[in-house]
């Protein structure tokens, strides 16, 4: 399991190092032309972002705010309703 599992993973990790490519996940949260909504760096691994029930882009989070904070929660609770 845990090789099937890094087999995945060192893929990924290979195109993402050597920027051979992006994944459709990173390209969909990253790029506008993607999301409909806005063009985004990483710039830490605790990024975060928020997406509505339908996979649609919401917010970016980033890494100095917490989920836990009032204005995250609000919004998770509105995309709950």
């Amino acid at each position: 399991m845990y090789e099937e599992l890094w087999g995945d993973i060192s893929n990924v990790l290979e195109d993402f190092c050597e920027r051979k490519r992006y994944a459709p996940l990173y390209q969909f949260l990253t790029e506008k032309e993607k999301n409909g909504v806005m063009d985004s760096k990483v710039k830490w691994n605790f990024q975060k972002y928020l997406l509505d029930k339908d996979g649609n882009l919401v917010a970016m989070i980033p890494p100095s705010q917490s989920v836990l904070s009032s204005e995250v929660q609000s919004q998770i609770d509105e995309l709950l309703k």
